[in-house]
């Protein structure tokens, strides 16, 4: 009896395979790739790169005893990306939190070392200076006494800065003391030669000052008056510019309310009067209610006299007399500024 022998044929290797493998080894270049980063996220996609591979894909469904839905094998690819994505999302700021940490104590040490050499170099810097003073006492404190006679402030300056924080000797502080008090004089000095010199300058601008330029007087004379408050000619000149200025203020004010009235009291009036006929709306009123024929009235001209406290108006109109015959009549009368009847002028 003659030995049978299965042959299994293989699995035929069709574009829809050549795809997955594709796809497959796409995913392990990239899961190496991403290895140098995350190894956590590099081989989860080589794994999922080994599961959607045909070959593997193919021994899943056998042991699964299933199909071969191709929605599946796209689901798993899709998976893969996203979650190793995030994980390698995650690695990364994990990476950069802690380099961020590590540089940061970095920062902090450096600071206290460059902190503790700061102090160190003011410490050996103070020794050296305290050192160099006990071993030249006397000629130090010679060229300070001579910087401060001769009133070089420069040198004794340059002396003092130097030693005066390692230096506790006696000596030394009372030519300190006189160092201070040259230094006052010559500031004092200096400022009176200042305000002598803005005293000048002002005393100079007054003489280009307008005789009605208060504004710009007064503002001289106040700053003269804080650079010299002795001097009484100054104060008498700025209390005059001051009153000056003040009724001159004072007249301007009046001058803007009396204009401002005048304008007011200008509306009212003409408020009294038709913009386009010109004629007074009252005393019309007035002229047509005492007439035999109010239909017949015809307006001819408004005049009016401003008398201060009141207008007197004129106005000519044409009316039927009781005859029936047209007659050209004016009236007269007095109005407040405000329009309210006074009288009629017979």
């Amino acid at each position: 009896m003659a030995n049978s022998t299965t042959v299994t044929s293989p699995q035929p290797f069709n574009e829809l395979n050549n795809l997955w493998w594709i796809v497959t080894v796409a995913l392990v270049l990239l899961g190496a790739m991403v290895t140098q980063e995350s190894w956590i996220a590099g081989l989860m996609l080589i794994a999922f790169g080994a599961v959607v591979s045909p070959f593997g894909f193919s021994r899943i469904l056998s042991w699964l005893n299933a199909g071969d839905p191709l929605h599946c094998r796209v689901i798993i690819v899709l998976v893969a990306l996203a979650s190793s994505t995030y994980v390698l999302s995650e690695h990364t700021a994990r990476v950069a939190a802690e380099a961020a940490e590590e540089s940061h104590i970095q920062a902090i040490a450096n600071a206290r070392a460059a902190e503790a050499k700061q102090t160190a170099d003011a410490a050996a810097q103070l020794s050296a200076t305290q050192a160099y003073f006990a071993a030249n006492r006397t000629s130090v404190l010679s060229e300070f006494a001579a910087a401060v006679d001769g009133k070089n402030l420069a040198t004794a300056k340059a002396i003092r800065d130097r030693f005066i924080l390692a230096v506790q000797d006696p000596e030394f502080d009372l030519i300190l003391n006189r160092y201070v008090s040259l230094r006052e004089d010559v500031e004092r000095a200096e400022a009176e030669k200042t305000r002598l010199a803005k005293i000048a300058e002002l005393t100079k601008q007054l003489s280009t000052v307008g005789a009605t330029d208060y504004d710009q007087a007064f503002t001289i004379y106040a700053q003269l008056v804080s650079l010299e408050p002795t001097n009484k000619l100054y104060k008498q000149k700025l209390d005059r510019f001051v009153k000056a200025r003040d009724e001159k203020a004072a007249k301007d004010a009046a001058a803007l309310a009396a204009s401002v009235a005048k304008a007011e009291r200008q509306k009212k009036i003409e408020a009294q009067f038709s913009g386009y006929s010109g004629v007074h709306y009252s005393f019309e009123r007035m002229i047509k209610d005492a007439m035999n024929d109010p239909d017949s009235y015809d307006h001819v001209e408004t005049k009016y006299i401003d008398k201060g406290t009141f207008i007197r108006v004129f106005l000519t109109f044409r009316g039927r007399n009781g005859f029936g015959g047209m007659v050209k009549n004016t009236k007269v009368a007095d109005f407040t500024i405000g329009g309210d009847f006074l009288r009629e002028i017979e």
